[in-house]
C-alpha cells in the first residue's frame, strides 16, 4: 500500500502568493480533487509534489522516499497546457518521454495507450500543428503510461472534447482501482464528484477543508468557504 505524505509544505513568493503550510496524506486507491479560485496555490502545490518546484519547505515523501528520489517511472504530471518540442511529431514526443522516464511498454500496451486517447491516427502530426486538445491527449496518454504510483493532473479537462473527457474519467477510475494515488485539480465540480474520493478546498494557499466525496454538496461548500464560512 502506497502513501503520499505532505508535512508543512510551503512555497511563498515575494508577493505573498503561493501555498502552505499544507499537511495531508493520500493512500493507495484514493483520488484527491483540488478545488480553489485562480491563484489559490493549486498548481504550485502540484509542482512541489512532482518535483518541478524546488524552493519549498517542509517534507514530501512517497512511501517514505523524498520527492527528489522518486523514480520518474513512478510519478507523472500533466500540465494544464502541455508543451513539447515543436519540431517533433506525436510519435516522437511519446517515445522520447517514455525513454526519459524509463518506461518500457509492450507492443500491446503501446497500442492500448494510443487507442485510449485517440492518438493512433495522429502519430505523424507535428506538435507545432497540433490543437490544444490534441496536445492534451498526448499528455494524458503519457500521464497514465506504465501505471505510475502517483498521477498528478492539473486541469485535465481543459481543451478536451467529449470522447477524450470520457476516456479520462475511465482512466482515473481504473488507476484508483489498481491502487494508484491520483491528484487532480478542476473547476468542474461534477467531474471531481465523479472521479475523486476526497476534495481539498484551497483558499489563499491554505487547505480550508478536506472532505470525502458524498459528505456534502461541493458547490455549496465552495461558496461557503469563499465567503469565509465553514464547510457545509
Amino acid at each position: 500500500m502506497s502513501e503520499l505524505l505532505l508535512r508543512d509544505v510551503e512555497r511563498r513568493f515575494r508577493s505573498g502568493a503561493g501555498v502552505g503550510p499544507v499537511s495531508l496524506a493520500l493512500h493507495s486507491g484514493e483520488a484527491l480533487g483540488l478545488v480553489g479560485p485562480n491563484g489559490a496555490g493549486k498548481t504550485t502545490l502540484m509542482h512541489s509534489i512532482v518535483g518541478i518546484e524546488r524552493k519549498w519547505t517542509g517534507s514530501i515523501t512517497l512511501d517514505g522516499v523524498p520527492v527528489d528520489g522518486i523514480a520518474l517511472c513512478e510519478r507523472s504530471f500533466l500540465a494544464t497546457y502541455p508543451a513539447y518540442p515543436s519540431t517533433l511529431n506525436v510519435r516522437e514526443v511519446i517515445d522520447l518521454d517514455l525513454c526519459l522516464r524509463g518506461i518500457d511498454l509492450s507492443t500491446t500496451e503501446y497500442e492500448a495507450m494510443l487507442n485510449t486517447f485517440g492518438l493512433a491516427d495522429h502519430l505523424d502530426l507535428r506538435i507545432a500543428n497540433a490543437s490544444t486538445g490534441m496536445a492534451k491527449r498526448v499528455g494524458l496518454a503519457l500521464a497514465f503510461a506504465g501505471m505510475p504510483k502517483l498521477i498528478v493532473l492539473d486541469e485535465p479537462l481543459d481543451g478536451l472534447d467529449l470522447s477524450a473527457s470520457l476516456s479520462l474519467r475511465q482512466q482515473v477510475r481504473d488507476a484508483v482501482d489498481r491502487g494508484a494515488l491520483v491528484i487532480v485539480s478542476s473547476h468542474i465540480l461534477s467531474f471531481l464528484d465523479d472521479v475523486a474520493t476526497r476534495v481539498a478546498f484551497l483558499m489563499g494557499g491554505m487547505v480550508r477543508a478536506d472532505l470525502p466525496i458524498g459528505s456534502g454538496d461541493l458547490e455549496e461548500t465552495y461558496l461557503q468557504l469563499s465567503k469565509g464560512g465553514e464547510p457545509c
